[in-house]
């Protein structure tokens, strides 16, 4: 029962304009109306989309295509901070259940950029391609009840099938 109430706060969960103070967001959008926070949750959107989309373009050119896909995931990223404010994005993605699954993530943001624009090695840039890839899927399954579980169990099962077919 406890986990058919957690999905109905998921999928019932709305943002709302700020109702107090102690609601209104923090720092740097603190001066940003409800209809202003909802445009920059969608450009941002919309931009990150468009940047892991253009990415895919230059799949043959890893380092391209690691600055495209890392700056869609900061943007995507960014604009859950327009919608609850940065304070409480950074308490929701470092709460303790999903706190190593954010510290990889952004490790894994960081580490291709770094491959991709600073050492610019194509085979490091595609490593950090594959795990900023897993580390978001693992990232984005921890706001989903039982999604990291599904997870595990389809690794686990994946490897069984490849260890059984070598």
């Amino acid at each position: 029962m406890e986990h058919i109430d957690q999905l109905k706060t998921l999928f019932m969960n709305k943002v709302s304009p700020p109702e107090n103070e102690e609601e209104n967001l923090s720092g740097l959008f603190s001066g940003l109306s409800y209809t202003k926070r909802i445009t920059g949750f969608a450009i941002c959107l919309s931009l990150g989309l468009l940047s892991c989309f253009v990415s895919s373009f230059f799949l043959i050119t890893p380092r391209i295509f690691a600055k495209f896909y890392t700056l869609g995931c900061i943007l995507l990223l960014a604009s859950a901070t327009f919608l609850v404010g940065p304070t409480q994005q950074i308490r929701t993605m470092f709460a303790p259940q999903r706190f190593f699954s954010a510290v990889i993530y952004i490790a894994a943001i960081l580490g291709t950029l770094y491959c991709a624009l600073w050492i610019r090695r194509t085979g490091l840039s595609l490593v950090m391609i594959f795990v900023q890839f897993g580390a978001a899927l693992w990232y984005g399954a921890s706001y989903i009840p039982f999604a990291q579980s599904v997870l595990k169990e389809v690794g686990n099962r994946g490897a069984q099938q490849i260890c059984w077919s070598v």
